[in-house]
């Protein structure tokens, strides 16, 4: 009889993702200069050319009608890895996304206010076992593209999202 622990089951998800701007049948609404589109979430994306604390990179969004981005798909979080390797310069810094620990329980601040992270791709170690107040999401650079907790008010770019307009 074969040891139970000496068997290993190798389960592997092979998932095609298209470079965001391959599908030719989708009008791109978004306002040219500086925006993603994405056609499945019909959202908007944008990345900060400066750096900001997590609650001024908020401030900033809502003040051009936008949220931090919400992450609360695995299509969106395939979708956010799938486009930061296929833009140039989105893939060399660590953004704010819209989560942050209120009462040790990580919510979503954005489109989706004050719901908990269902969902997640922290890194390995990530989040902190122990709650925080002061802590808030990022997205890390290449290669990596998973998610860490980092101390608000560290200057990072950032992510905005709005609906996109309808034609």
């Amino acid at each position: 009889m074969a040891n139970l622990s000496s068997v290993f089951i190798i389960l592997m998800v092979t998932v095609t993702v298209l470079p965001p701007y391959s599908n030719a049948m989708i009008k791109d609404p978004c306002p040219k200069k500086g925006y993603a589109y994405s056609g499945f979430g019909k959202i908007c994306l944008r990345i900060s050319s400066d750096s900001k604390s997590w609650a001024d990179a908020k401030k900033a969004c809502e003040s051009n009608g936008e949220t931090l981005l919400v992450l609360e798909t695995l299509e969106r979080i395939i979708w956010l890895k799938t486009l930061r390797q296929h833009y140039p310069g989105w893939e060399l810094s660590s953004l704010w996304i819209g989560g942050k620990s209120t009462g040790g329980v990580w919510k979503w601040h954005g489109k989706l206010d004050n719901e908990p992270i269902l969902l997640s791709d922290y890194i390995h170690g990530s989040p902190a076992n122990k709650p925080s107040d002061d802590k808030c999401l990022q997205v890390l650079k290449h290669p990596d593209f998973t998610w860490k907790e980092d101390n608000c008010e560290t200057k990072k770019r950032y992510l905005c999202e709005k609906l996109a307009p309808v034609n």
